[in-house]
This record gives structure tokens, C-alpha cells and sequence, in this order.
């Protein structure tokens, strides 16, 4: 029976099993598996983000320079993903409060070369990034890059 831990055949088994699942974990992409499963599921499946009054004027600036500075609106309001050579942004801004109302994740896509810049802008919350400081080559990059999270509602100016 099933129960009887002295069993040679049992303790082969269980040193089989134990093998082929140390030999899968080990195979497994899990970045990746977390990354598909946070940004095709997560993300789409979360509330829209609450916006205190305070920050609703934030939200929207009336003009963004080299000299403003930006945060992510929340801790975990974005996750960026590597798909087929293009970085995707993926967020739940968008959302409603209808479960799966979109017919697809609210994501924005990006060059690669925006993700040295992303990363500093995801990784910096709750501190402020002065736009002119992001790591990209030109100043026109920069400003599409934070332009782009101002327009998706994403980022909080000052």
C-alpha cells in the first residue's frame, strides 16, 4: 500500500519523481512564465488604479520638458515585458470595472532601446525621475518615452 515509507519500490519512485521534478524547475523559462502570466492575466484581470485627488492634475500636465520630473503612478502599475524584440509596457490604467471589459491587456509598445529608461522609471517608484536624466541617447528620446506614459496616464508630473 501507498503508506508503507519502507518500501524500496516506493523510495525508487520518489527518488524518480524527485529527479524529473528538479530536471523541469531547472528547464523551465520562469521569467518568462512569470512575465506571460502577470501581463496576459494579471494585469488585465486588475481594477483600474484609484487616483487621489491630489494627483488627478498630475496625471495630466500641460507641458512635459527635459527639466519635469515623473514617477509611476503606483508600485505596480506597469510590467514591462520582452516580446518578439519589441519591449511591451503593459498596464491596467485602462481597465474597468467589468471583469475583462477589454478584449485585450492596455499595453504600449516600445523600441528596445527605451528600456534602460523604462527600467529606471519602474524601478525608481516612489522617487521622482527628472525626464532629462533618463538613460537614452537623445533628448527627443527621452521626451517620446515619458510623452508616451504621460499619454497612457501612467506617470505623475511635476
Amino acid at each position: 500500500y501507498s503508506d508503507r515509507t519502507n518500501d524500496s519500490r516506493r523510495v525508487a519512485f520518489e527518488a524518480t519523481v524527485a529527479r524529473m521534478l528538479g530536471a523541469l524547475v531547472s528547464n523551465v523559462p520562469l521569467d518568462a512564465a512569470c512575465d506571460q502570466f502577470a501581463c496576459s492575466n494579471f494585469m488585465h484581470e486588475r481594477l483600474p488604479p484609484h487616483t487621489a485627488p491630489a494627483d488627478a492634475k498630475r496625471l495630466s500636465p500641460p507641458n512635459l520638458t527635459l527639466k519635469s520630473a515623473v514617477r509611476l503612478r503606483s508600485r505596480h502599475a506597469a510590467r514591462l515585458c520582452i516580446e518578439d524584440e519589441v519591449a511591451v509596457l503593459y498596464h491596467h490604467v485602462e481597465n474597468t470595472t467589468i471583469y475583462r471589459e477589454l478584449p485585450e491587456p492596455a499595453h504600449v509598445d516600445f523600441a528596445m532601446e527605451a528600456v534602460p529608461a523604462l527600467d529606471q522609471i519602474l524601478t525608481s517608484f516612489p522617487k521622482y525621475v527628472i525626464v532629462g536624466n533618463l538613460p537614452l541617447e537623445t533628448d527627443d528620446q527621452k521626451l517620446d518615452v515619458a510623452a508616451a506614459l504621460v499619454e497612457a496616464k501612467l506617470l505623475l508630473v511635476k
